[in-house]
């Protein structure tokens, strides 16, 4: 990563194999944006998502930001439960500028002092 405003983060197994990422833009207006946050289909459940999200508000309060957004792709329940229970809260909805038709489910955490434990 070149980018001096990226949070990037990575979980693996001991062996080396990777099972999720988290990337977050922090120079984002009007707050840092969770860009990605991917658990390969093996380690879901398992905690790891929740490890990654209570890492990056860390890091992204060490970097001195105490708030942070998402976009989920509408209609995606699973993914809105899980940010749901982490504390985030839903807060409109957007076009996606990646795909002309796709919206996505705003979620925030105006304050990451809890997430980040």
């Amino acid at each position: 990563m070149t980018r001096s405003d990226a949070v990037f983060l990575v979980a693996h197994e001991p062996s080396g194999v990777v099972t999720a990422f988290a990337l977050t833009y922090l120079a984002q207006e009007p707050e840092p944006w969770l860009e990605s946050l991917h658990v390969v289909s093996e380690s879901r459940g398992s905690g790891v998502g929740t490890l990654l999200m209570r890492t990056m508000a860390s890091r992204v309060r060490a970097r001195g930001y105490n708030s942070m957004r998402l976009g989920v792709v509408a209609g995606n329940a699973a993914a809105s439960r899980f940010y749901e229970r982490l504390g985030g809260e839903m807060v409109g909805l957007e076009p996606a500028s990646w795909a002309p038709g796709v919206w996505h489910e705003l979620y925030r955490w105006p304050d990451l002092t809890a997430l980040a434990g």
